[in-house]
C-alpha cells in the first residue's frame, strides 16, 4: 500500500499513472479516498521520581 498526498483523487491517478512501473504495465494500481491522521503525542513516564507529563 502507497499513500500518496494529493489535492485530489483526479491528482492522485496522474501521479500513479506517471509511476513508471504501472506506465510500463508491470504493476497496476486502484486509487481510493483515504484519511491520513498525522500528528504526534509524547508520553514522558519517570518510574523512579513518579513524574509524568503528556506534551
Amino acid at each position: 500500500m502507497v499513500i500518496i498526498r494529493a489535492d485530489s483523487l483526479a491528482h492522485a491517478r496522474e501521479i500513479a499513472e506517471t509511476d513508471p512501473m504501472h506506465s510500463s504495465g508491470a504493476r497496476s494500481f486502484t486509487i481510493r479516498p483515504w484519511l491520513l491522521n498525522e500528528g504526534r503525542i509524547t508520553v514522558e513516564v519517570n518510574f523512579s521520581t513518579g513524574r509524568h507529563a503528556v506534551a
